[in-house]
């Protein structure tokens, strides 16, 4: 039984040094201009934020990614992005004067929200009215702090979990180098996209579990276990199928109910978070946005009305 469990906690050396790199490189290659999955998490975490609400009705033209319900307009993704963007939109709304409409102001927003994003029928007034610095600003920050340093991480337990199980240290950083910066990871770790957060959580329970099952991990570490593989679940709707698959595992390392259960229990309060969500947005805690279309003239499914978009 490993007597020193704290140390999982803390990034040696050589994995701040792994961390970093990947970090940085990651910020010199964001995504300013947020389009239309960004701007559904961006949208709802300002609603929130400013107004209280779960509705994106404000800024709804901005995406076309939506789901529309007794004449409103939601997020049309889980919402666990945008719940980890909340404290960041909070901070910067308060440290931050409103960004000036001469910011980017040679950029063509009418252009940008009708053709680029979709929003054929936005209004000119809305186009005269919309924050397109503020938007821009607020993905970079939230993209760099939550896709940039959750990618980062996950970077760092790759190498951790190839380390226990054999691995040269030659080989796997070649393995980093490739997984950081030669895959579809490396897009997704520079946009405000739910692949990132949802694979850092549900990777982060697999390694937790590896570590209790093979390198001795005791005390409370199934709990965090359990949260992490449910916020997977916050994050992605599409992440279920993976989570399933990381439950059984830990329910077969765990083996002892006193360690079972709390993580089932711990695994399960993100998701009745999620079920109270969508029950408060779409009436039920089994409907998903998916189940509505995105405008008033779509009935029934999750289907994108752009008109010659």
């Amino acid at each position: 039984m490993d007597t020193q469990p704290t140390k999982y906690v803390y990034l040696t050396r050589r994995e701040w040094a792994i961390f970093l790199t990947c970090w940085i490189v990651y910020l010199f290659h964001l995504g300013p201009v947020p389009g239309v999955n960004e701007n559904r998490y961006l949208n709802l975490a300002r609603s929130i934020v400013d107004e209280g609400r779960l509705t994106i009705d404000r800024y709804h033209y901005n995406t076309v990614d939506k789901a529309y319900t007794d004449g409103h307009y939601y997020a049309g993704a889980a919402p666990g992005p945008a719940f980890l963007a909340l404290p960041i939109y909070a901070l910067f709304k308060m440290g931050m004067p409103k960004a000036s409409r001469t910011f980017f102001g040679q950029y063509d927003v009418g252009t940008y929200i009708r053709q680029n994003l979709g929003g054929v029928n936005a209004p000119d007034e809305f186009i005269q009215r919309y924050p397109f610095a503020e938007f821009l600003i607020f993905h970079m920050i939230s993209t760099a702090l939550i896709c940039g340093v959750l990618m980062a991480l996950i970077v760092v337990l790759l190498y951790r979990l190839l380390g226990w199980i054999g691995v040269g240290e030659r080989e796997r950083l070649i393995v980093l180098a490739i997984y950081a910066f030669g895959t579809i990871t490396f897009f997704y770790a520079t946009r405000l996209y739910s692949h990132v957060p949802s694979t850092f959580f549900v990777f982060s329970a697999f390694v937790l579990l590896f570590a209790i099952r093979h390198r001795g991990l005791n005390g409370s570490w199934p709990i965090v276990a359990g949260l992490s593989l449910g916020m997977s679940a916050l994050m992605e709707y599409a992440s279920a199928p993976v989570l399933l698959v990381v439950g059984i595992y830990g329910l077969l390392v765990l083996k002892q109910p006193r360690r079972m259960i709390p993580f089932i229990i711990a695994a399960i309060i993100p998701v009745i978070g999620l079920a109270i969500y969508q029950a408060v947005c779409f009436g039920s805690p089994f409907a998903t946005p998916y189940s509505f279309g995105t405008a008033p003239e779509d009935i029934g499914v999750h289907v994108v009305h752009t008109g010659g978009w």
